[in-house]
């Protein structure tokens, strides 16, 4: 019952020492006394209390404080709580009693910037510089009774108390808190302290719109003005003068913004702040950088049309203009929002070839998106560029542009405007060579992969994959193919392989070529992404196998393909060989394979793979288990007995030892796995010499053929000894076979 008292005792102090310091700053509230003199009195025994403090809630008080009687009566209270101290041993401090003492200014001087008293406030920093001239600092012990307390949860403080003041826009307190970082006994690191919502007292001055604030921040305070996108703070509420002089104390106006990578002309742009765009050009700002969709600061005037914004955006690029993310000009953009005074500009500025190409690819997109609205306005572009000058620079025809060129004359555009698919090959013709040219590759591909997503809305995958090996194909052709990271690639790879599949489901047979070269593209660019890709295509192999939907030529390709994969020794799916890979699915729970809704027995694609050349005695690189090794063991037995068959009718060693000297019979505890192994104990001469050549530590190693290396490696163990040839004692040079079985 002592702790619960005493913690009743703690609350009630509590409470009364934070209303006393409500009660010297304002004496309206009479209402609120008599109650906090009852609370009083029920803590009368805690030795907490003081005499003052009765004094102070009574009622009886007549006469309202003085300044000068606020900071007596606070120096008495300090000189109180240092004779508790002194005596006071630390075992019998409440932890969130001494706590709360040692905040107890710093409350304070928070309630002082609340209620905008600077008197206060400046009474309690000069009782703060007592307490840091006088070292009032009682340290804690780090045990308290028997528990050891480890690391204490760092607080961190939303707002200091000089952004408070600046918050509350009270000059008198700011002056004073700065005050005391001249002086030194309030750390000058304040200015620059960043909160925990990420701001400093420059950034609260540049929001509030208050000049005096900012300047005494940056020219006495030192404030440091490329910290935490002040300038961007000031450019969104519109404070034009704190702008312009936030960057002639150097503030840099090319910083961008952590989340959304933006600018600060960026943000004027979007908000139409003409007067600050003016500025930031005026102090070096960049006209073609891009934030985190792509756009530039030219993009957002264009779009939300404002026209004096873009004019003088339009001067500062000096005719050189990028394309943006959703593949859009600055003129492409302003023709498709028709703002039509923006157009003019452009016009009259770009060269008249430009502004032909830039039309093009504008009619090419409209075509390519199916917009119906723009279908005519899309024709004329195409009519008034063929109208200008025919193309000098034709591509070569393609099977995956059904043949068909750019149109040479108007005849030939009028043959093709109402067959909407020759229209849209013929966009993707002139949109091939106008963005090659200017080295956006990555926007045609977009258009590409549209139009092969159009054919496959329209079930049409042949064509969706001839569009879509096209793409791949210009991918791969690129200089610079090479920055396109791994997941591009495999995102290309898997659309094509998924048209395989639907062609598949649909026709039950493929275009053998294309797999083969589909082949081709995955074996030289392999890595570990394109395992699930490679899979996949290893599958729709197996299925054309197994059917019989292929002419003889087409069977002998698919084969060639397997042989192909084997002998480049790739490892897919946990570094398994495609072989081992197969036969851990087939002994796993797996039974059958399935591909386009169909099923393949895993025995069958196990025998397509040995018959193409795989190494039945290959072995693990750690441990020398080969295929037998895994096969024997006793948890999947049961499935294992017709894959061993198979292994062994391939010409699997029964003899070859792991790196612990144990052959696959010496994991068997199945019988009629034994009979199967006995009935296969026939030694070849070439195993026997291996077993002599190792048994003899004949060197092996220098051979030239790393096959024949393999192959007598494979009878050994980690220790160099051999299973079948045995030396009876030291001295004899004779050896003696001994078949173990």
């Amino acid at each position: 019952m002592q702790w619960k008292r005493r913690i009743r005792q703690n609350i009630f102090r509590i409470m009364s020492e934070k209303h006393y310091i409500l009660d010297i700053s304002d004496e309206r509230h009479d209402d609120q006394r008599h109650q906090h003199y009852v609370h009083a009195l029920r803590a009368k025994k805690s030795r907490f209390q003081t005499e003052r403090q009765y004094r102070l809630y009574s009622p009886e008080r007549a006469r309202p404080i003085t300044r000068l009687g606020k900071a007596k009566e606070l120096i008495e209270d300090e000189d109180a709580d240092e004779e508790r101290f002194s005596y006071e041993p630390y075992e019998s401090i409440d932890i969130w009693d001494f706590a709360y003492r040692r905040c107890r200014y710093e409350f304070s001087i928070s309630y002082a910037i609340r209620l905008k008293d600077a008197d206060f406030l400046e009474v309690l920093l000069r009782q703060l510089k007592l307490n840091y001239e006088n070292d009032f600092h009682p340290k804690v012990k780090d045990n308290f009774g028997r528990r050891r307390t480890r690391h204490r949860r760092r607080i961190t403080r939303s707002e200091t108390m000089l952004t408070d003041a600046i918050k509350n826009a009270d000059s008198r307190c700011v002056e004073t808190i700065l005050d005391g970082v001249y002086d030194g006994f309030i750390y000058s690191t304040i200015v620059d302290h960043v909160c925990a919502n990420g701001r400093t007292a420059l950034w609260h001055a540049c929001r509030k719109g208050d000049f005096n604030f900012v300047r005494e921040l940056v020219e006495r305070a030192h404030a440091n003005v490329n910290r935490c996108g002040v300038l961007l703070v000031a450019i969104q509420n519109n404070h034009e003068e704190i702008v312009n002089y936030l960057l002639q104390q150097g503030c840099d106006p090319n910083r961008r913004v952590k989340n959304y990578n933006e600018s600060a002309l960026h943000i004027a742009s979007r908000r139409n702040r003409l007067a600050i765009v003016k500025l930031l050009l005026k102090y070096g700002a960049e006209v073609n950088v891009l934030d985190y969709k792509k756009r530039t600061p030219l993009d957002y005037a264009v779009h939300k049309r404002y026209v004096d914004i873009a004019r003088i955006l339009i001067e500062h690029h000096n005719g050189r203009f990028i394309m943006g993310q959703a593949g859009f000009t600055p003129l492409m953009l302003a023709a498709y929002c028709d703002n039509k005074p923006i157009v003019q500009l452009l016009v009259n500025i770009l060269p008249d070839q430009q502004v032909l190409d830039e039309l093009l690819l504008l009619a090419s997109r409209y075509t390519i998106d199916g917009n119906l609205s723009k279908r005519d306005e899309a024709y004329c572009y195409f009519e008034r560029a063929l109208s200008r000058a025919a193309p000098a620079c034709i591509n070569p025809s393609c099977e995956a542009y059904e043949y068909l060129t750019e149109c040479q004359t108007l005849d030939e555009l009028v043959s093709i405007r109402n067959d909407d698919n020759k229209l849209r090959m013929y966009a993707l013709v002139v949109s091939e060579r106008l963005l090659l040219q200017k080295g956006e590759l990555k926007h045609l591909l977009t258009l590409i992969m549209k139009q092969s997503d159009v054919y496959r809305w329209q079930r049409l995958f042949r064509r969706c994959l001839q569009l879509r090996m096209h793409a791949y194909q210009l991918l791969l052709q690129a200089e610079d193919h090479r920055k396109y990271d791994e997941k591009v690639q495999k995102s290309y790879l898997f659309q094509i392989v998924s048209s395989l599949y639907k062609i598949l489901e649909t026709e039950k047979r493929i275009p053998v070529h294309s797999l083969a070269r589909i082949w081709s593209w995955i074996l030289d660019e392999f890595n570990r992404s394109l395992n699930d890709v490679l899979i996949k295509l290893l599958m729709i192999v197996f299925y054309l196998l197994e059917t019989n939907n292929i002419n003889g030529n087409e069977k002998y390709i698919l084969v060639g393909l397997l042989v192909r994969l084997i002998r480049k020794n790739i490892f897919i799916k946990q570094q398994y060989s495609p072989l081992r890979y197969f036969i851990n699915q087939a002994v796993s729970d797996v039974n059958e394979l399935t591909c386009a809704s169909a099923s393949l027995p895993a025995l069958s694609i196990i025998r397509w793979l040995i018959y193409a050349g795989a190494d039945v005695n290959e072995t693990d690189s750690h441990s020398k288990m080969t295929l037998l090794h895994y096969i024997v063991q006793p948890y999947n037995i049961d499935k294992a007995r017709p894959i061993l068959q198979i292994l062994l009718d391939a010409d699997a060693h029964i003899d070859c030892v792991n790196a612990y000297g144990r052959s696959p019979e010496d994991y068997v505890d199945d019988r009629e796995v034994k009979e199967i192994l006995r009935a296969h104990r026939k030694i070849s001469l070439k195993c026997l010499c291996a077993h002599l050549i190792v048994s003899s530590k004949i060197s092996y190693k220098h051979c030239r053929s790393p096959k024949l290396v393999h192959f007598v490696n494979i009878h050994s163990d980690d220790n160099g000894g051999s299973r079948v040839f045995k030396k009876p004692n030291a001295s004899s040079n004779e050896w003696t076979m001994e078949l173990e079985w």
